[in-house]
């Protein structure tokens, strides 16, 4: 079965310009975007929020695990080749998550509370996660309000 955007040639960059022009047109008050080895993120304010999210770049072993040994191009071309494909279909999660909350505001909020950014740096994603993941193990749900508190 053949991946969403697969043999793109859209440059990493055009699809991040595409990424924040849409961000802008929404109301993102700030943007920007930042580079490891490991992976590509984009962060942005919108109504006051912080939100970052993250394309992680591929490797060799991964799409030999994944793509059940991508041939007839070199270990280079198919990691750009990958690496091009997840920014256009992160390219279009963001379009769709825009268009849909220009029908349902509020639909918006709730599909990007993963990536938002918490006080002190974390995704709430990153931090709820072991979380939820403990309660479903335990059958426990935690507090909702810490001791002492009123």
């Amino acid at each position: 079965m053949a991946h969403y955007a697969q043999g793109t040639a859209v440059p990493v960059e055009r699809s991040l310009a595409q990424i924040r022009a849409l961000l802008l047109k929404a109301g993102a008050t700030h943007y920007a975007f930042g580079e490891s080895p490991e992976a590509g993120a984009v962060q942005f304010a919108l109504k006051g929020l912080h939100y970052r999210f993250d394309v992680h770049r591929p490797t060799w072993d991964e799409l030999q695990k994944r793509y059940q040994r991508p041939g007839g191009v070199s270990r280079a071309a198919a990691v750009d080749g990958e690496w091009r494909r997840r920014w256009r279909a992160r390219h279009l999660w963001v379009k769709a998550q825009i268009e849909f909350a220009e029908v349902e505001p509020e639909a918006f909020t709730e599909a990007m509370l993963a990536h938002l950014v918490l006080p002190d740096g974390q995704r709430l994603g990153s931090w709820a996660q072991p979380q939820v993941e403990a309660m479903y193990r335990n059958g426990v749900m935690p507090p909702l309000l810490t001791a002492g508190s009123r």
